[in-house]
């Protein structure tokens, strides 16, 4: 569904709202708003009791968070302006040392409730809000233009969609992404599970704390040192240490995920 279709709607908030977005607050909530559409979820106008309007935002009606912007501009956003927007966040990336790493960040790079991961020639995304679901087209079509991955695949089944009143769904949109994936990550290399796996199928945003902790790591002596990883997931902690300590215990209460340590 395109963004056009309710961009004609205007949210009317209070000055302490207003204020909010002012200071470098990318959200809205409930009880700052005075007036609002109620049952459209998806990109409107934001507008003071004044008239004076101050952007454009994702809307969710449903939610605590009414209001995430987008831009405080008034230029249309379509399937081009998530395309431009997501090849930026993309060029901040260029020269890390991974095939696989966090492409969009949501609010950190300006797309509130947007995640984009990247695992080599596959995406792996979620839609993470009513406002940024109603408008899934244009942003489907914005990923695959900026980044032309050889196949899409939403992982919508964060259980915070529940409070947007959406479903929890994992839905390929574009091409195959395979169960398994292996990753190259700063010299270590590890399968991920992108459609049964936690987050989108690795937590790719402690990419940066995996190379932090393994170059403070620092090998001992006779013997080595020991290390541990608690809440090892699929053990990409324990791969950077392993490579820095002579032993690494690694423990997670999933088997499941165990096993998938092991297998790294």
């Amino acid at each position: 569904m395109g963004a056009q279709a309710i961009g004609s709607a205007t949210v009317i908030v209070s000055a302490k709202g207003a204020a909010r977005w002012q200071a470098g607050h990318p959200w809205i909530y409930r009880t700052d708003i005075y007036d609002e559409p109620r049952d459209a979820a998806g990109i409107v106008t934001v507008a003071d009791r004044r008239g004076r309007r101050h952007g454009q935002a994702l809307y969710s009606p449903k939610s605590e968070i009414r209001l995430r912007l987008l831009t405080r501009g008034g230029e249309p956003i379509d399937a081009a302006w998530w395309e431009d927007r997501i090849r930026t966040a993309a060029a901040l990336r260029s020269g890390i040392d991974a095939t696989a790493y966090r492409v969009v960040h949501a609010e950190g790079d300006g797309l509130p409730s947007l995640v984009v991961d990247r695992y080599g020639p596959y995406v792996v995304a979620q839609l993470l809000s009513a406002g940024l679901e109603r408008v899934r087209d244009d942003v489907v079509a914005g990923i695959r233009a900026a980044l032309q991955p050889d196949g899409i695949l939403l992982r919508n089944d964060a259980a915070i969609r529940r409070h947007e009143g959406l479903p929890l769904e994992v839905v390929p949109v574009g091409g195959v992404v395979p169960d398994t994936i292996e990753v190259a990550e700063h010299g270590v290399r590890y399968l991920t599970a992108p459609r049964t796996g936690q987050k989108t199928g690795a937590f790719l945003d402690q990419r940066e704390n995996r190379v932090l902790v393994a170059e403070a790591t620092h090998p001992g002596g006779t013997g080595g040192h020991r290390a541990l990883d608690a809440f090892a997931y699929h053990g990409s902690f324990a791969l950077h240490l392993a490579r820095r300590v002579a032993e690494v215990v690694a423990v997670d209460s999933s088997a499941e995920a165990l096993e998938r340590g092991r297998a790294n």
